[in-house]
């Protein structure tokens, strides 16, 4: 797939994402169920805690778990923000899946839009707050 038309794509799948901005521990939540990884158990490539981070994103937020987690939401927020690109849960998720250089960068494998789509499946499901 072509840079441009990945981000092409980027932009018209955030059309049909839930396009509100959702609140922080939700799409936290999202991503654990669709990770599906107990508490303490590591992943297949040392990813770490329920949000399966990778060892590289682990390292680099001090504090626990859900405190690492929400850093590196809060980057990834910034980050499309500065870009301009929608700050929605389907983007938040692409970028927490594929990595953000390879989701902004039009290199996402498609496994990752499945990964999305997925979270985005699950925040519908969640009672708001």
């Amino acid at each position: 797939m072509s840079k441009a038309l990945a981000i092409l794509a980027l932009l018209l799948l955030t059309s049909t994402a839930r396009a509100e901005r959702v609140g922080d521990s939700a799409f936290l939540r999202a991503v654990a169920i669709v990770e599906g990884a107990p508490t303490g158990q590591r992943g297949l490539r040392s990813e770490r805690s329920p949000w399966q981070l990778m060892p590289r994103v682990w390292a680099h937020y001090p504090g626990t778990a859900e405190q690492r987690a929400r850093r590196h939401l809060a980057w990834l927020q910034a980050l499309l923000q500065r870009r301009g690109v929608a700050v929605v849960p389907f983007n938040l998720a692409l970028c927490w899946n594929a990595g953000a250089a390879r989701a902004l960068g039009g290199r996402a494998p498609i496994s990752s839009y499945d990964y999305a789509r997925r979270v985005c499946a699950v925040l519908a499901t969640l009672p708001s707050p």
